[in-house]
């Protein structure tokens, strides 16, 4: 019996991490880590990652996970991201839901800065802020530009260096039962 489940009852939060993915081999092990490896949050954690049909070598790397514990592989027929949320948030067994990217890396208080966040704003919705790294010369070039509001506009979430309310956010951290109030993307 898992030690957060006493008689049946769950004396933490259960916090269902989303993790779309698509031929995400070089990058997936990393992100699955990242959110297992998670410090600080008063709070247990899942990680279910949606696969949209992977060719390469996505699947082995999240059945690997999966073998230990606390993740699990679920099938996007559908293979857009948005059905793997949706996928995703119907799966959840969590009460919080933490919808994040494959092709990126997590801080290890990721969560627990959510978590934070949430409680102390009263937002129905937290994120982080992107800090975009490129590989190469033109890498390089476009994670600027998309670090810049010259590059993306107004959207505070990828270019802002302080806390503050915006109409978006990444990495979406919000209660799972706000899906049922107001319905799931589309």
């Amino acid at each position: 019996m898992p030690s957060n489940v006493s008689a049946g009852l769950r004396t933490r939060p259960l916090i269902s991490v989303i993790v779309p993915a698509l031929n995400e081999e070089r990058y997936i092990g990393a992100v699955i880590g990242d959110m297992l490896a998670q410090e600080s949050v008063d709070a247990d954690v899942e990680v279910l990652v949606v696969d949209g049909g992977s060719t390469d070598a996505t699947r082995a790397i999240v059945e690997a996970y999966a073998a230990r514990g606390n993740v699990r592989l679920i099938d996007n027929p559908k293979r857009y991201q948005v059905h793997g949320f949706n996928l995703g948030i119907k799966a959840a067994r969590g009460s919080i839901v933490c919808i994040i990217h494959a092709h990126a890396r997590y801080s290890k208080n990721y969560l627990a800065a959510c978590m934070d966040a949430r409680a102390r704003t009263g937002a129905a919705n937290v994120g982080g802020v992107i800090n975009h790294r490129g590989e190469g010369p033109m890498g390089e070039a476009i994670a600027l530009a998309m670090s810049s509001p010259l590059g993306v506009g107004d959207s505070k979430y990828r270019h802002t260096k302080s806390e503050r309310w915006c109409n978006n956010v990444m990495g979406t951290f919000i209660d799972r039962a706000l899906f049922d109030e107001v319905g799931y993307y589309n």
